[in-house]
């Protein structure tokens, strides 16, 4: 398996039983959209909708509890959490890319963490050559602006690397400003080694 394909959600079979479309792919256990909305009852002192009060153990395979209040003092990831699951989809960005394919709706619904602790971009539905200059973009909270300009072409990865930035960035995961810092550098690292295979 090569480096970052780890980091994508596997893809087994498809196959279509009129009128419906079937897509078997491994299992995850939840997406980063159940994590936030999870972390964000328990900060309130209770469970989300359907949910059990939450364990002291974390989302990401860590015997430590991260759920409820984050080391930046509000809802959302640990700093440390964050860093881990931005390491590991930056890595699955880069094997998209890196074989001329764009994922166009990276968010929080579409990371998935696996049971043991894997962080994975899954639901390709919208992926496309990189080169292409037809394409639909994704969830409207998470895609890059210029991509609704049809007049303009773009580096469609660097919409990617945008959407990431969102949904690592975003509200639910209280990033204090040394983790913003930090993600906001990686971010251009991965952007520099890009642009340099280029």
């Amino acid at each position: 398996v090569e480096m970052g394909a780890s980091h994508i959600v596997k893809y087994f079979n498809a196959w279509v039983e009129e009128p419906h479309l079937y897509i078997q792919t491994e299992l995850c256990k939840q997406s980063l959209r159940d994590v936030l909305d999870n972390k964000a009852a328990a900060f309130c002192g209770r469970p989300a909708a359907g949910q059990q009060q939450p364990s002291s153990r974390s989302f990401g395979g860590s015997s430590s509890s991260s759920i409820g209040k984050s080391a930046s003092g509000g809802r959302g990831m640990e700093g440390r959490e964050v860093v881990r699951a931005l390491r590991s989809l930056l890595k699955g960005l880069s094997y998209l890319h890196s074989h001329g394919i764009v994922h166009l709706d990276i968010k929080p619904e579409n990371v998935l963490i696996t049971h043991s602790g894997v962080y994975k971009i899954g639901d390709l539905g919208l992926a496309t050559s990189s080169d292409t200059n037809s394409y639909t973009e994704g969830d409207g909270r998470y895609v890059a602006a210029e991509l609704l300009d049809e007049e303009i072409s773009h580096d469609l990865t660097k919409a990617d690397v945008f959407s990431l930035s969102l949904t690592m960035c975003g509200e639910e995961t209280a990033l204090d400003s040394v983790c913003l810092l930090l993600l906001l550098l990686l971010l251009l690292l991965l952007l520099l080694l890009l642009s340099l295979s280029v």
